[in-house]
């Protein structure tokens, strides 16, 4: 920079033309120009002081591409308050109202315990989308009057197009809080053998949890019947997507969202418990005790026949 600094004022003694002159630079980049990783905080601060000082000293403005640092890492614990600082170079260079959005996708980690999932209940509840097909959106840095930091989580869908997913609402046990938006929990797989916790209100929550799923298991003869009519060939062998059926179920009863949509629901609660129940995936849970599907690799596969009746319900 002070190499820049000399180049410009000696420049400009020399020519007296305003056509002539160095009125503004564009530095590609500051990472590279200035010789620090954007990632440290007090170094950008310092060179945003010297720079300002530097275009009020010679009558230039600067413009400046930021490059985000390569390969940041997404930490399991934090993957989003630590996002400013992966998107430090930005939306940095003017006060002016503006917002970051970070675009990635779906974090898995593949740590000692693990592995773990970001958002495992929407995992859950689409087991055959893969990661490279799962994106989350959300603004990791905004100055705007009532900006929107919840994030939205996308599924590419066959023809290439993305589609919103919503992950469920909080439940009573949870609460809602009305802070900053906390990152959904990252849950491990279980270890063979390992012994589920227990709490004094555990054996309250098992009887409201049978009771709850007495209600919905009429919905898995639907989701059956209503794979009949997404996969009208259905033989053994053929891979059953829980998201196609899902969306087959929505349209066909889109006018009569009950009592047939209210027996299956497109959330999921995940983590250690398994699905939410009454979702599709615990749906699929239900067919898969029942030797009808079979699940590899985290997709679904066709395996039983049955006698429901694979008509429209």
């Amino acid at each position: 920079m002070a190499e820049v600094r000399r180049y410009i004022t000696e420049w400009n003694a020399r020519h007296d033309d305003p056509e002539d002159r160095i009125v503004g630079v564009v530095m590609d980049s500051a990472t590279s120009m200035a010789g620090f990783d954007g990632m440290e905080g007090e170094a950008t601060t310092n060179f945003f002081f010297y720079l300002g000082r530097l275009c009020e000293a010679l009558g230039i403005f600067f413009t400046i591409i930021g490059h985000v640092p390569k390969a940041a890492f997404v930490p399991r614990k934090d993957p989003w308050g630590s996002a400013a600082s992966r998107l430090r170079f930005v939306a940095m260079w003017t006060t002016a109202p503006r917002m970051a959005v970070e675009v990635r996708l779906i974090q898995e980690w593949r740590e000692k315990g693990g592995p773990y999932y970001e958002a495992e209940e929407l995992r859950d509840l689409f087991p055959d989308i893969e990661r490279k097909d799962f994106l989350v959106i959300y603004a990791a840095k905004a100055n705007l009057l009532g900006v929107c930091r919840e994030p939205r989580y996308l599924i590419r869908d066959a023809q290439g197009a993305f589609r919103e997913v919503s992950l469920p609402a909080p439940t009573d046990d949870e609460g809602t809080g009305a802070g900053e938006p906390t990152p959904p929990q990252s849950q491990a797989k279980p270890k063979s053998g390992a012994k589920p916790k227990t709490s004094r209100t555990a054996p309250s929550r098992a009887d409201r949890s049978r009771r709850v799923e007495q209600d919905y298991t009429p919905g898995t003869a639907l989701v059956m019947q209503v794979m009949g009519v997404t996969y009208p060939d259905l033989a053994d062998g053929q891979r059953v997507a829980a998201d196609r059926v899902m969306k087959t179920l929505k349209a066909m009863h889109a006018e009569q969202p009950l009592p047939a949509r209210s027996l299956v629901g497109s959330a999921s609660g995940g983590g250690k418990t398994g699905a939410r129940a009454g979702s599709i995936a615990w749906h699929f849970q239900k067919l898969e005790e029942r030797g009808i599907l079979i699940k590899r690799n985290s997709r679904h596969f066709y395996v039983g026949q049955t006698d429901a009746p694979t008509d429209q319900p």
